[in-house]
This record gives C-alpha cells, structure tokens and sequence, in this order.
C-alpha cells in the first residue's frame, strides 16, 4: 500500500485529489506542529513533488516559513477570540508547549491557562509601558 508521501511524489499520473493528500499528509503522516518544521516540511514536499529541491534561505523556502508561521499566528488568534485572552499572551502562556512535541510537559487545565494568559498580558503591558 502506497503512502500519502508516495501518492503526491506520483500527482500528475494518478487521478487523485492532490489537495486532499497534502492535507491528509500534513496531518496523518506528517503530524507536527512547530511552524518552523511545516515550513521546512512544505519545501520539501515541494522539491519532491516538482523535482526542484527549495534552497534554505531562499525566497521560495521564505514564502514556506510565511505562510507556515501565519497559520501558527491564525490558529492562536482564533482561540485567543474564543477564550477572550490577548494572542500573544496566549502565545506565551502556552509556549512551553511549544518547545519539544515529543517531551510535553503535563496538562495545566482551563484555569490555570486562563490565570497564565492574565499573568503574562500583565507583563506585555508591562514592557508597553517602559517603551
């Protein structure tokens, strides 16, 4: 049975819906979550799927770290919105778990996130205001 990976290295001979096998790559087999890794991640999966390896540092693997660092930002506004919390508090409050996927630290609940997003929002006015 052919993975994800080798249906996308094969897209313009099969008559599968490639944008559904990104997707289902990206979560099924892929399944990261640190932007910098999608990014990195999306360039590849390019280079194989187009023959043409994205140089680091190049504005193609640019447009890859963009678009994969704006999704982060997005999903953290989103539930920012929902929780009533500034994002980047939010961003901070959770940015332990952002470190190592592999090695999580344990679960805070609700509460103790919401008290974290109040804490850390103190500390960004905090730094607004020496400015």
């Amino acid at each position: 049975m052919k993975t994800i990976e080798q249906h996308l290295i094969e897209w313009e001979t099969n008559d599968r819906d490639v944008g559904d096998d990104l997707h289902r790559y990206f979560e099924e087999e892929f399944g990261r979550w640190d932007w910098c890794e999608v990014g990195e991640e999306g360039a590849r999966i390019y280079g194989v799927m187009f023959n043409n390896k994205v140089e680091d540092g190049s504005p193609l693997a640019c447009i890859f770290a963009a678009v994969s660092a704006q999704a982060e930002h997005g999903a953290f506004a989103r539930i920012a919105a929902c929780l009533g919390v500034d994002r980047k508090a939010l961003r901070l409050a959770v940015s332990e778990w952002s470190e190592d996927q592999d090695n999580l630290p344990e679960p805070i609940g609700a509460e103790r996130l919401l008290e974290s997003c109040a804490k850390q929002a103190e500390w960004l006015r905090g730094l607004k205001s020496k400015k």
